[in-house]
């Protein structure tokens, strides 16, 4: 699978994968697990070498916590209702943004704050 979407990253814009990936990972896996994934790769190691630090800082850990901000927001807006039916995908997407003390943890918070306009109104239009 992960050969498959590393190929598919060389030939399809990442807002194209991102959207057919939300749109079919069900199929293999639940939210909680993908979210805890996305969690792993946006908290990566940091190089134990401290020379190191800055240039995996801008060429590694950058872009790939910008990859997953995009594929959180982009869930949160195409497919809020995958955090209402998996109440455990909810406290641990809630829990990820509490916590963060990245350089992103404002990003996190305005994607965590969209979820929750998006769930109630959904709540808010399943009673109407």
């Amino acid at each position: 699978m992960i050969l498959m979407v590393h190929q598919k990253l060389k030939t399809f814009p990442e807002a194209q994968l991102i959207s057919a990936f939300l749109l079919t990972y069900r199929t293999y896996t639940t939210g909680k697990e993908l979210l805890d994934l996305l969690i792993m790769r946006f908290n990566m190691p940091l190089p134990k070498d401290e020379n190191q630090m800055e240039r995996f800082k801008r060429e590694q850990l950058l872009p790939v916590q910008l990859r997953v901000l995009n594929v959180l927001k982009n869930w949160v807006e195409n497919y809020p209702y995958d955090f209402v039916a998996e109440k455990q995908l909810a406290t641990t997407f809630f829990t990820f943004v509490n916590t963060n003390t990245s350089m992103h943890a404002a990003s996190l918070k305005r994607i965590a704050k969209t979820l929750k306009q998006k769930t109630t109104n959904q709540r808010d239009q399943r009673r109407g």
